[in-house]
């Protein structure tokens, strides 16, 4: 342009200007530099394996004996308590009242209570601490028409042994917690039922 002075070096001469690159053609080629190569990153350098290591927040794998007091918590927590509990019907609940075997006859209807045998040691244990209810072991209730082949059954299972002890309680205050036993209904010839404190109410015959 006229107007305008050439670039000039120090000494006087005549600088070219560096060519830009216009639309369709090139500009002046770039003298390029050789990068230095970076070097190779050591193992305390290079990015964690992020699947190798825990993430943030997520669950370890600890060993309940590694940590004070955590097994002995795990134990006591009813979370890890999968054992049904036993209770016991006190008789202030369901008193039970004794049955002399003379009044047990074939002609014996249900009245209202549901009957049970034991020995003499354990009927005294229950009518003084209370019924276990237990479906581990659950006790065998039945309706009175039961009792002669009972009674039979448990004589001729042990011959030398003595006679059992029957004992009774009103049938309303366990019919929610009782299940039906259709072994023992089909052996003694009358409804039968275990107490498993999980039943649904059974409605009385």
């Amino acid at each position: 342009m006229p107007g305008r002075r050439p670039l000039t070096s120090e000494t006087g001469a005549p600088v070219s200007a560096p060519g830009l690159a216009l639309e369709g053609g090139r500009g002046a080629r770039r003298t390029r530099r050789r990068a230095a190569s970076a070097p190779t990153p050591t193992r305390s350098d290079a990015q964690a394996d992020l699947f190798a290591d825990p993430q943030p927040g997520a669950p370890l794998d600890v060993v309940p004996g590694d940590i004070p007091g955590v097994e002995r918590q795990m134990e006591e927590s009813p979370a890890f308590d999968v054992t049904p509990q036993m209770r016991y019907l006190v008789p202030a609940e369901a008193p039970l009242a004794g049955v002399p075997l003379a009044s047990i006859g074939p002609a014996s209807r249900p009245d209202g209570y549901l009957y049970l045998m034991a020995d003499a040691d354990t009927a005294a244990a229950w009518r003084e601490s209370g019924l276990p209810v237990d479906a581990r072991q659950p006790v065998v209730l039945a309706e009175r028409p039961a009792l002669l082949s009972w009674i039979a059954m448990v004589a001729e299972a042990a011959e030398d042994a003595a006679p059992p002890v029957v004992l009774k309680l009103r049938r309303m205050l366990v019919d929610g917690m009782l299940e039906p036993d259709p072994d023992h209904t089909a052996r003694m010839g009358a409804p039968c039922y275990l107490l498993t404190g999980a039943g649904s109410p059974v409605d009385a015959l």
